[in-house]
């Protein structure tokens, strides 16, 4: 069961993790739709759903919390609550 979750948080979702930084590059296969995940980041859950295009990210937080993470290689600011859409340049 480990082994499937990584395929589709680190391979499908492109999740990596390094020190303090999260950072997200999905390759999402022709064959699925898509997938759709919740991490646990620095205590609030972190909703995930990669799709062909595009991204969508949640930071189930307070309003007053943001967290930093790295999509498609470029650095994004995320408040908590409020959902976000990132597309591939």
């Amino acid at each position: 069961m480990c082994g499937t979750w990584q395929v589709v948080v680190n391979g499908f979702c492109g999740l990596r993790i390094s020190k303090d930084k999260i950072s997200f590059n999905p390759c999402i296969p022709p064959e699925i739709e898509g997938v759709e995940c919740v991490i646990l980041w620095r205590g609030y859950n972190l909703g995930i759903k990669a799709t062909t295009e595009p991204l969508s990210l949640l930071y189930e937080a307070g309003r007053n919390i943001s967290i930093e993470v790295y999509v498609y290689g470029e650095r994004r600011v995320l408040d908590g609550g409020v959902p976000y859409k990132f597309e591939r340049n």
